[in-house]
């Protein structure tokens, strides 16, 4: 298995960094009631339980490295769905076994909850299970030589890129360049 440089570890600090930061954001008094909690929690439960079984498929170091934090998160979310009244477990399941897929769709879920929910303690965890499972997306883009930035994080999954303005609706914006050696 290879192992992660510099680079990615930077931008897994960063990523940890940055979800602790927003995590503590926001007041424990806004409460919003347009949220509907149980949905969007059921979405988040049944993308990170879709990640998990991509970690389990994967077998071996894979599963673990990431399998128990996978496992910890889905435990959580069924407790919420339990605090909010819903206990269904209706979950979608996925049909792409594939980590990165499934890490994407793990983001956007998270990334779309963590405005509309209800309370501000679901609002932070929901944007720390995005900091966390992003971090592992990017750990799994750097184990597979790819660039460690998660593009779901970016632009919240690959069919909803950046769009620049007016101008140049349709074609994604640069978030970030390589300007010669080292940098």
């Amino acid at each position: 298995m290879q192992t992660v440089s510099r680079r990615g570890l930077f931008a897994l600090g960063g990523t940890g960094a940055a979800g602790a930061v927003l995590g503590a954001c926001g007041s424990e008094t806004s409460e919003r009631e347009e949220g509907d909690d149980a949905a969007l929690l059921s979405t988040a439960l049944a993308a990170e339980t879709g990640l998990g079984a991509a970690y389990a498929t994967g077998g071996g170091d894979l599963d673990r490295a990431f399998g128990a934090a996978s496992k910890r998160r889905s435990a959580e979310l069924e407790r919420l769905l339990g605090e909010v009244g819903d206990e269904s477990s209706d979950q979608q399941e996925s049909s792409s076994s594939d980590p990165t897929e499934q890490a994407n769709a793990a983001i956007a879920a998270y990334r779309d909850a963590a405005g509309p929910l209800s309370t501000a303690d679901l609002r932070r965890t929901m944007i720390e299970f995005l900091a966390a499972v992003a971090a592992e997306r990017a750990a799994l883009a750097e184990l597979d030589g790819a660039d460690p930035a998660p593009q779901a994080f970016v632009t919240g999954g690959a069919e909803k890129p950046n769009l620049a303005g007016e101008a140049g609706a349709g074609e994604p914006t640069p978030t970030t360049t390589n300007t010669g050696a080292g940098g």
